[in-house]
C-alpha cells in the first residue's frame, strides 16, 4: 500500500480503513469513507484516542503535516498529559498556533470497550457515556475536560480545567 496511516479514516476509535486505488495501490487522501467519522466531525472533534495519528475535520484540513511528520502529533497531544502546565502552554500559545494552524484541538478519549465498535453502531447512551472529551484551547493553554461526547463549541461551558474536573469527582 502506498500511503500513510494518517490518510486512513476512523471506523471506530481503534479501527482504521483506507480508500485504496485497486490498480496503483495508492491511498486516496480524501475519501467518501470519511462518513464513518461524520458524527465526530459534526461535533468538531480533531482527534480520537488511541489513534491520534488520524486527524479529523479542521485539524486534518489545516495541519496536513500532522499526517506526515510524527513530531506534530507528539506536540499536539502533549497538553492532554502534562497536567498543571497551563501557564507554560499559554506562554507557548502563539508558537503552537503557528505550528498547528488551529485555535484548539478537541479530543475524544473513549472507553476501551468501545474501541472496536463502529461509530455508526454507537447508541445515544454510548455517545453520552463514551468516556472523556477534552478541548485544548491553545491560546489560553487550558484543557477543558468533560464526560461524554460534546460539540467543541460547548466545551468551555460544560468542561472544566483538570483541577476542577478531578475535584468535582470527589
Amino acid at each position: 500500500m502506498k500511503g500513510r496511516a494518517g490518510d486512513g479514516w476512523l471506523v471506530a476509535p481503534g479501527w482504521i480503513e483506507w480508500d485504496v486505488d485497486p490498480v496503483t495501490a495508492e491511498v486516496h487522501r480524501e475519501s467518501p469513507k470519511q462518513h464513518w467519522s461524520q458524527r465526530l466531525i459534526d461535533k468538531n472533534y480533531d482527534l480520537v484516542f488511541p489513534l491520534t495519528h488520524i486527524p479529523l475535520g479542521r485539524l486534518r484540513r489545516d495541519c496536513p503535516k500532522w499526517r506526515s511528520d510524527r513530531r506534530y502529533r507528539a506536540l499536539g497531544i502533549l497538553a492532554y498529559f502534562l497536567f498543571g502546565s497551563e501557564e507554560w502552554f499559554k506562554k507557548q500559545g502563539q508558537n503552537f498556533l503557528d505550528l498547528l494552524s488551529v485555535p484548539h484541538i478537541h479530543a475524544l478519549m473513549p472507553r476501551p470497550e468501545l474501541w472496536l465498535k463502529p461509530f455508526d453502531d454507537w447508541t445515544e447512551t454510548d455517545w453520552n457515556t463514551c468516556g472523556l472529551s477534552a478541548l485544548w484551547d491553545i491560546e489560553s493553554g487550558v484543557v477543558y475536560w468533560a464526560e461524554g461526547a460534546h460539540h467543541a463549541d460547548e466545551m468551555k461551558q460544560v468542561g472544566k480545567p483538570i483541577e476542577q474536573f478531578i475535584g468535582s469527582k470527589k
